[in-house]
């Protein structure tokens, strides 16, 4: 899932190039998780408006959807040792300015929650992040994050059910993280 916002370039031209990511989780208390990643790209000479000014907008995102699924099927997540399987549900184009675009993906998956600890992982290919980003996970209140292991910085908030997790352009990914929560 390149939870960890890897760098999922999803570029369908060369001159189009990632400058940003954000990515959020929202945990639900059956154990779904929504995730939904923006990428930024800077398109200087305006593929994707010219796509839609062609009206090839929806084969386009129909390209990208699928590359995104490649991406998560090459990694292996978990959610207290079994594996789950997220899926891309959706995704969308937008056009920021001229010459800056957002992709924006909604992935689901679940897994079997339980009081006390939880354990999250996701295990994938070492990168060095392309672009700064940052990562946002919400769990339901009461819940507590415990501990993380990701690259870049992180700062739990909020009653101790929000995380934060930022890091910049060139900091060396890995290929695992983890993050242990607690539910009451």
């Amino acid at each position: 899932m390149k939870f960890l916002i890897k760098s999922i370039v999803i570029k369908m031209s060369e001159e189009v190039v990632p400058i940003h990511a954000q990515e959020y989780f929202n945990v639900a208390n059956d154990g779904e998780i929504t995730q939904v990643v923006i990428f930024y790209y800077y398109d200087p000479k305006g593929y994707y408006e010219e796509l839609a000014n062609r009206g090839e907008i929806g084969k386009e995102l129909d390209k990208m959807l699928i590359n995104m699924q490649n991406f998560l099927d090459e990694e292996k997540v978990y959610l207290n040792e079994q594996r789950v399987r997220p899926k891309v549900i959706g995704a969308d184009l937008s056009f920021v300015s001229p010459e800056i675009v957002s992709a924006t993906f909604i992935i689901k998956f679940k897994g079997t929650l339980r009081k006390g600890i939880n354990v999250y992982e996701d295990h994938y290919e070492p990168e060095i992040a392309e672009y700064d980003y940052e990562i946002y996970w919400i769990f339901p209140p009461g819940w507590k994050v415990i501990d993380v292991d990701m690259a870049g910085d992180h700062e739990i908030i909020g009653d101790g059910n929000i995380l934060v997790v930022w890091a910049e352009e060139g900091i060396n990914i890995g290929d695992h993280e983890q993050i242990l929560f607690y539910i009451p």
